[in-house]
């Protein structure tokens, strides 16, 4: 059975305990291009009221198997990912910022599925190096600037 990543507003109420949410291969089947393949963990979700609508806080623990980007080895890479989404109703569903959603005043679920991926996605590293290689020097990197503005030229 798929887990659901839905956030069910009328029937679980607003309690203090946070919905907790299985993340894996499951979440990341309906993005085809997405950069992650294996994963295993836990978000947390909690639900507090606020002034204007709900702030949803994350808190999701995963494991992301990466591949090296020097030594194509594969390697798994520790997550742990701190968000907040703010809710406030309005006439329709839809994200108005990455870090807002508006919520149609008829519907009792949020659809968690694309604010769990957009998370996890840009909180991976960019240079995605296996631990073996995070101690190395690179032989390529001096602490030379590229560009500088001091005067190379010596004045006679």
């Amino acid at each position: 059975m798929k887990p659901s990543y839905k956030l069910n507003l009328r029937n679980k109420g607003l309690s203090t305990d946070p919905q907790r949410f299985p993340i894996g291969k499951n979440l990341f089947v309906a993005f085809p291009d997405s950069p992650i393949k294996t994963c295993v963990g836990e978000a947390r979700v909690g639900v507090e009221r606020a002034s204007r609508g709900l702030k949803l806080s994350f808190q999701i623990d995963i494991q992301v198997e990466m591949i090296c980007d020097r030594t194509l080895r594969p390697f798994e890479e520790s997550l742990e990912i701190r968000e907040i989404l703010w809710v406030q109703w309005g006439d329709q569903t839809e994200l108005i910022a990455p870090e807002v959603l508006l919520l149609a005043q008829h519907e009792e679920n949020i659809d968690l599925r694309q604010s769990l991926y957009d998370f996890i996605c840009l909180s991976l590293p960019i240079k995605r190096l296996h631990p073996d290689c995070r101690d190395e020097e690179n032989p390529n990197e001096e602490n030379i600037p590229v560009y500088s503005t001091e005067n190379t030229k010596k004045k006679n």
